[in-house]
């Protein structure tokens, strides 16, 4: 797209036109592509069965990793990225709420699964405030575990494309701010380009009035005329003022000089009519 400004056209000065070039940026289509760690899930739970059956139900559609403990689940999270961990809260050594926490911590783009044989909901609480995605009660229905595996992945897409979008969001706004003030610098350089001719105009038009001291003095005998004209409406104004403040202050002091005599209030009446500062 181009941008063209352009100074209005007349007979002693040619237009100024500035043009600059300016790229939009093609639409962003972000799609849900694929990064390391989707698809993966990480089965963490200290009964073999457990993480076999889930493994088992699971491995069609996604790609299962299974650990026995906390800590073995962090050591294989340190190694290869996975988009979900299935944790257990109840096991030997740290339970599955200090591994919710860490890996929320160093992971924050891992969704984790809690699964617990224990119903309180305290507990569930507890979970779901530290930022598991959702809570699971044992023995669970598989085709509910599919679901809600396949809806924490949903969400990871979702918040992955969010971050897209806001990144590329602020780029186009620190464009647009550049873009601004590009422009910005345009337009005052054309106002500059503006004074500096109409400032040309009138040093002509004064050189030539002074090559010419008799049409210069003619041509402003009318102003003279008019400023002197109204000059002398403004002091017959202000003399009307002085008469109008006379009038007022002898109003106001006449129950001073009620008991004096005449001469006297007389005197001072001339002096306040013919004040003048």
């Amino acid at each position: 797209m181009t941008l063209t400004m352009k100074r209005p056209q007349n007979s002693e000065h040619t237009a100024v036109k500035v043009e600059r070039t300016v790229q939009i940026s093609p639409s962003l289509d972000v799609g849900f592509q694929k990064e390391p760690g989707d698809n993966r899930i990480l089965i963490v739970d200290d009964e073999a069965p457990i993480r076999q059956l889930f493994a088992e139900h699971l491995k069609d559609t996604f790609d299962c990793a299974t650990a026995s403990s906390a800590d073995e689940a962090l050591a294989q999270l340190a190694v290869a990225p996975f988009g979900l961990v299935i944790a257990d809260m109840i096991m030997p050594g740290r339970n599955g709420v200090e591994l919710l926490r860490e890996i929320t911590v160093k992971y924050p783009e891992t969704g984790v699964i809690m699964v617990s044989g224990v119903d309180r909901p305290q507990r569930i609480r507890d979970a779901l405030r530290v930022g598991a995605f959702d809570y699971l009660i044992k023995p669970c229905e598989l085709d509910i575990l599919t679901l809600t595996v396949e809806r924490a992945f949903e969400r990871r897409a979702l918040q992955r494309t969010a971050r897209i979008y806001k990144t590329h969001l602020e780029r186009q706004n620190i464009e647009l701010a550049n873009r601004k003030a590009e422009l910005e610098r345009l337009q005052a350089q054309l106002v500059h380009t503006e004074k500096m001719a109409s400032l040309g105009q009138l040093a002509a038009g004064i050189a030539h009035e002074l090559n010419n001291p008799a049409g210069f003095i003619h041509g402003n005998m009318d102003i003279l005329r008019d400023y002197l004209s109204e000059l002398d409406k403004l002091l017959a104004v202000y003399d009307n003022v002085l008469l109008l403040l006379s009038l007022i202050c002898w109003r106001l002091t006449w129950p001073y000089w009620r008991g004096r005599d005449r001469g006297s209030c007389r005197h001072v009446t001339i002096r306040m009519v013919n004040y003048r500062p």
